[in-house]
């Protein structure tokens, strides 16, 4: 192992020489791009994770960011920027990636998928080397969802990352338990949930009918038939805006029925035009099952309804760790029902989700001190 490991690093020093004056750390993720200069611009919640830890961790480092790749690249380096190099690795530069892993000494792992391709799970396993795995999501579980079962690579990869990290990093406390009951692991699990926080947005106007938004994608899991079926049952009693950059897959009478009605809007929005809407809403659907991806889950569109004064309406409570927090919401059954809140509670349960939001925001920052001080450590 000494001898290939002096000729991996040998053979990075060609492509690569050290970065003089500045710490390193290897990233398996996709980089944040230049037009991604604020976390609040990012709607994304996997990328809003990537920029929040690259700047709010990484900023002093000089970072390589690894797109891996199944083609056959000879040149491994795609781009340089100030404080990052971008780079792709395949088969034939694969010992490059080694080299930087033990040159470096940390590599930050986003998501089962930064780890995915060929043979880069090996990281996990070089000794002198501290791997962080930042979960993201239970990928095995999300995979089976979408696809009805589950893929023997990903649970692989998923024990390997989980087995041999030396700190694993996990956006609810649920998933911490979620994992220790899964696998037997020694690393130190740490909660950072990552978010976007606005603050002084609760000027809310009262209305003869509230106003109800769903800002999203049409994934499965988001249970759009059951939200549509749900408006049209109650389609009288509130506004509704869909706002969704995809086409709607619905029955055609539903379809047909909810875009003829004066109270139905639907558009497609950019993230930034989103965050002008919010502001106007009361309510907002965030419709899951009650199923383990979403019980350990911290949704990015939860957060944002949240930071906007938007009250979600919900089909099960097992998201996430907000209901353990105190997070006000309204049933669904209680929405089928014609139970909304009257304005002045409405407006009271915002105000109360917004402490909710700061003790995520005060476990965010102390978790971020926690992993700085680890990496000090560590180096």
């Amino acid at each position: 192992m000494g001898l290939f490991k002096r000729f991996c690093i040998t053979l990075l020093q060609h492509y690569i020489a050290p970065v003089v004056g500045k710490k390193e750390v290897l990233i398996m993720s996709p980089p944040p791009s230049d037009d991604m200069r604020n976390v609040k611009s990012v709607r994304d919640g996997f990328m809003q994770r990537i920029l929040a830890i690259d700047q709010n961790v990484f900023s002093s480092y000089h970072r390589y960011y690894v797109k891996a790749s199944f083609c056959l690249y000879r040149n491994p380096i795609v781009e340089r920027r100030d404080g990052i190099t971008v780079m792709r690795i395949s088969f034939l530069t694969f010992p490059l990636l080694l080299g930087l892993a033990w040159r470096c000494g940390i590599v930050y792992i986003h998501s089962l998928y930064g780890i995915l391709k060929g043979m880069n799970f090996i990281l996990l396993l070089l000794p002198k080397v501290k791997c962080i795995f930042d979960v993201h999501g239970i990928v095995p579980e999300e995979e089976k969802l979408t696809k009805g079962s589950f893929s023997l690579k990903l649970l692989f990869v998923e024990y390997i990352a989980i087995r041999y990290s030396t700190l694993i990093i996990t956006v609810s406390k649920r998933m911490n338990m979620y994992l220790k009951s899964k696998y037997t692991t020694h690393a130190h699990m740490l909660s950072i949930p990552i978010f976007t926080y606005v603050d002084n947005v609760f000027e809310k106007k009262e209305l003869l009918f509230p106003c109800i938004v769903y800002a999203g994608g049409v994934q499965k899991w988001q249970l759009l038939p059951l939200m549509c079926e749900s408006i049209a049952k109650c389609i009288k009693n509130a506004n509704y805006f869909i706002l969704t950059n995809s086409d709607l897959v619905l029955r055609e009478d539903l379809t047909n029925f909810l875009q003829s009605s004066k109270n139905v809007t639907f558009a497609s929005l950019t993230p930034d035009e989103v965050g002008k809407i919010y502001p106007m809403m009361h309510y907002g659907f965030l419709l899951r099952d009650s199923i383990s991806v979403n019980a350990v889950s911290c949704p990015t569109k939860l957060i944002e309804y949240m930071s906007y004064g938007v009250v979600p309406i919900l089909k099960t409570l097992d998201i996430g760790d907000f209901i353990s927090l105190g997070m006000k919401y309204v049933s669904l059954d209680d929405f089928l029902s014609n139970r909304l809140p009257d304005f002045g509670t409405c407006k009271e349960m915002a105000l109360e989700n917004k402490s909710v939001l700061d003790q995520l925001r005060h476990e965010s920052e102390a978790g971020i001190k926690w992993l700085r001080l680890f990496l000090v450590l560590n180096k």
